[in-house]
């Protein structure tokens, strides 16, 4: 059809339709519209599209929302223009418009996204991006680059950074450049957002190099930012000052700040880094007051600046009411540092008198600390402590205002306060003491003669510092302070710890000597137990033997006898120095003596128990020998003399103690007792003068007891010649003072057949006498039968003839002439010299017999 022919095609179209024909009114519309829109009358053109679209026509359905799509898009009606496209693509998707019409779908909603004055909602934006894929999806290139770009907007700005990141370099990838800047702009800034500073570098720098000129001076001041970030100074420098050199203001205060960081970073740039930061307070008044402007300022000026500077700054910030109370007071103490160096101490009284009343206490404490250094700074030691005491507290000074207070009390000499500041500390917060303080916590006690405050100080550092007292020096000078103390058990403790150092030879030995003099402070009962624990340590000779000397001299000065003796035992079962036994053994001894004599000979057993020195041994016989010569009971003297005798005595005292015992049985008063002690005694082993004197005592003793009949025995014990002629007079005197003429024979014949009185010559007198008293017992008896037997007994001539004189006398006296006659006839057999006499007698008076009775026939044999 000629573009002549559409007016009346147009009128035959309507006309048509006022007839009310339904056969061909479907296509009637179709054609009408496409009419219309051939002559431009695009109104009536869309009526009659929408118009067939009521129909249920679909043959060129497609087609007609294709060209509604066009005609919206082309007045500017993006929603119906995205309605129309959708029909297409969604209704019709064999339409050879369905290319064009996915984009155009994308487009018109992009459009009307765009031009929403609120913000679209992330949903929407989504949505748009995906009818951008929907594009995609049909590969046609046209378009292609441009849907990646839209795409890569729309995710940013729905937060979907990675997916944007992706389409914007899709978009990049095509031939198309128009979107380039952009993309590479919003790249940039996404991959900020994803904190990748490297990546947004890059982008930052193609979009630079695409030549846009739209963000020229923001993103040099952002590649400037980056590359801080990165830590690239001099590039961010470098970006810094180009966007400085544009007339962008956006940033420059910024620009100037973040200059003078980097300047002040160089370390040798203080001066221009100070000039940067000036500008940016002068260029904003944000930065003016700006806190970060500020600290880097007093920063830089405090390393840069002369002291004047640096006090006019600050003196200028701390009352700045547009900072922080925090910032204030910072600076405030930074003035106050500088008053401190510069000794401007009544500066600093001031400001802390100017201080309200309701002002932190942290920031009171630090210008008390820096009024506190100052004074101590300008060597005024009390008004420096006086200064810090109120802060010594805080956690902040612990240890410096310790410091401080310390060294102002050694200067002013006040070794209390010094004491007690120590002693403060250790209490609140040990941890900032060395040992060295508590050394002078020790010295400043020992200056006021302290000895507890002393013995505190030791306690406290050994707490703190144990290995410490494992040196010898230290645990000396803790004993040193215990020893002026009352308390003697601490000392002992620190003496034993002592000895268990490696100690030379003569800190040693100090120790042992220090200990005992404790130990004899204590009573006994203690000071000899520390005298027993000294004794198992390793001493030198002449300690041991000074501690077996005070624990002696200890035992002799205990009141009771048996305490005393208890200690010597103990003593003695130590390794005592031969000397030092003998004088324990003495000391025993003497204290044995002052008890009873019960235990005191009790003690003697017990101490001859002992191996002793002869000297002690005989120390002690002889104390138990006048004990029992004291006794004044005889019996029971000899019960000691005899119990002494068992023991290994030396000859003469063993001869002593025979004396003794006979001279107590000499006292005894039965005869009985005596006797039985004298037969004891006799059969002792007695030396040859003490069995001389006891047999001659016991002939005495028998003779008293006219008891002859013990002097066989006795005779028998006699061992000498002298002995045995005393036994024999004393026997000779017992037996004369017997009444009955008959014991008398009976004794006289005992004595005279005596093996002895026979075999020893030097009783041969006596034997004669007792013979000679034999006769005349028998004569006075009349027992003349005996007289040839009694001569027959002795060869001695005289005896002979006493007896034969005694003999002849008794016959001649005899009235009965028969019994003379038969006497003389027994004379007359008697032979020899001695019995001349008394056969001539005996002859004479037979022949006076014969004569008187007449009978001469005897006569002739008589002359014979």
């Amino acid at each position: 059809m000629q573009s002549a022919q559409y007016p009346d095609a147009i009128r035959e179209f309507n006309a048509y339709h006022k007839t009310r024909d339904t056969i061909h009114q479907t296509e009637a519309f179709y054609l009408l519209g496409g009419a219309h829109e051939a002559s431009g009358q695009l109104e009536p053109a869309e009526q009659a599209y929408l118009a067939y679209l009521k129909t249920n026509d679909v043959v060129h359905r497609d087609e007609v929302h294709f060209r509604l799509a066009v005609h919206a898009q082309q007045a500017g009606n993006h929603v119906a223009a995205e309605s129309h496209f959708a029909a297409v693509v969604e209704q019709h998707p064999q339409s050879p418009h369905l290319i064009e019409a996915a984009w155009g779908r994308a487009e018109n909603r992009y459009a009307a996204l765009t031009a929403q004055t609120q913000e679209p909602d992330s949903v929407s934006l989504r949505a748009n991006a995906e009818l951008y894929q929907d594009y995609l999806a049909t590969k046609d290139q046209k378009n292609a680059g441009l849907a990646h770009y839209h795409r890569g907007v729309l995710l940013q700005q729905a937060q979907d950074r990675k997916q944007a990141i992706r389409e914007l370099k899709a978009a990049l990838k095509t031939p198309n450049t128009e979107y380039a800047p952009d993309a590479h702009y919003r790249l940039g800034w996404l991959h900020v957002q994803q904190q990748q500073p490297k990546q947004a570098i890059l982008e930052f720098q193609n979009y630079l190099k695409t030549g846009d000129a739209n963000h020229v001076s923001e993103l040099r001041f952002q590649l400037g930012m980056l590359h801080l970030q990165i830590d690239d100074l001099k590039a961010a420098e470098l970006e810094l000052e180009k966007y400085l050199e544009t007339d962008d203001r956006t940033y420059e205060a910024e620009a100037h700040f973040r200059l003078g960081l980097l300047y002040a970073q160089d370390g040798q740039r203080n001066f221009e880094a100070i000039s940067e930061l000036q500008k940016a307070r002068a260029s904003d008044a944000d930065y003016r007051d700006h806190p970060e402007v500020i600290q880097a300022l007093v920063t830089l000026c405090e390393q840069s600046c002369n002291a004047t500077d640096r006090k006019a700054l600050l003196v200028e910030v701390k009352d700045n009411p547009k900072l922080s109370p925090k910032l204030r007071e910072g600076y405030l103490v930074r003035l106050t540092q500088l008053r401190t160096d510069s000794g401007e101490c009544s500066d600093i009284q001031q400001e802390l008198e100017r201080l309200p009343v309701e002002a932190a206490l942290l920031m009171r404490a630090k210008l008390q600390h820096a009024h506190g250094v100052c004074r101590h700074k300008a060597q005024e030691w009390a008004a420096a402590r006086a200064a810090l005491l109120d802060i010594r507290d805080f956690p902040e000074y612990h240890a410096e205002v310790y410091a401080l207070r310390r060294d102002s009390h050694h200067e002013l000499q006040d070794w209390k306060g010094l004491a007690e500041e120590v002693a403060h500390a250790h209490e609140t917060h040990p941890d900032i003491l060395e040992s060295g303080d508590y050394a002078l916590w020790v010295e400043a006690r020992r200056q006021v003669q302290d000895g507890a405050g002393a013995e505190q100080a030791y306690a406290a550092w050994r707490t703190r510092f144990p290995d410490e007292f494992k040196a010898v020096d230290r645990l000396l000078g803790w004993v040193a302070v215990r020893e002026q103390l009352r308390e003697t058990e601490p000392r002992a403790v620190l003496y034993r710890e002592l000895l268990a150092l490696d100690l030379d030879a003569e800190t040693r030995t100090y120790v042992h000597s220090r200990w005992i003099a404790t130990a004899n402070e204590l009573p006994v009962k203690e000071r000899v137990a520390h005298f027993r624990e000294l004794l198992l340590l390793d001493l030198n000779a002449e300690t041991r033997a000074y501690i077996h000397s005070r624990w002696i001299e200890t035992a002799a000065g205990l009141s009771s006898p048996e305490e005393r003796i208890e200690h010597y035992r103990e003593l003695l079962t130590l390794p005592l120095d031969t000397e030092t036994r003998a004088y324990v053994y003495s000391r025993w001894i003497e204290t044995a003596n002052e008890l009873p004599v019960k235990g005191r000979v009790d003690h003697f057993r017990e101490l001859l128990a002992h191996e002793l020195n002869s000297e002690t041994q005989g120390n002690v016989y002889n104390r138990w020998i006048e004990t029992a010569d004291g006794l004044s009971s005889p019996k029971e003297r000899i019960e000691h003399y005899r119990e002494l005798l068992t023991l290994p005595l030396d000859t003469e005292r063993r001869a002593a103690l025979h004396n003794r015992w006979m001279e107590a049985l000499l006292q005894l008063a039965s005869p009985e007792q005596r006797q039985q002690q004298f037969t004891a005694l006799l059969a002792a082993k007695l030396s040859p003068e003490t069995r001389s004197a006891m047999i001659h005592h016991k002939a005495e003793f028998e003779t008293a007891q006219v008891n002859p009949v013990a002097f066989p025995e006795l005779l028998g014990l006699a061992e000498n010649s002298e002995d045995r002629k005393q036994v024999a007079a004393f026997w000779v005197e017992a037996l004369e003072k017997l009444k009955s003429s008959k014991q008398q024979t009976e004794g006289y014949r005992s004595l005279a057949e005596n093996p002895v009185v026979v075999r020893k010559p030097e009783l041969a007198p006596t034997r004669e006498y007792a013979l000679a008293r034999l006769a005349e017992l028998q004569a006075a008896s009349g027992a003349l039968e005996r007289f040839p037997v009694l001569l027959a007994e002795t060869k001695d001539s005289q005896t002979r003839r006493y007896i034969a004189g005694t003999w002849l006398s008794k016959v001649e006296s005899h009235e009965d002439a028969e019994l003379r006659k038969r006497e003389y006839q027994k004379m007359l057999s008697q032979s020899g010299p001695d019995f001349r006499e008394l056969r001539s007698t005996a002859l004479l008076g037979l022949a006076a017999h014969h004569a008187e009775n007449g009978e001469p026939e005897v006569f002739p044999e008589l002359l014979k």
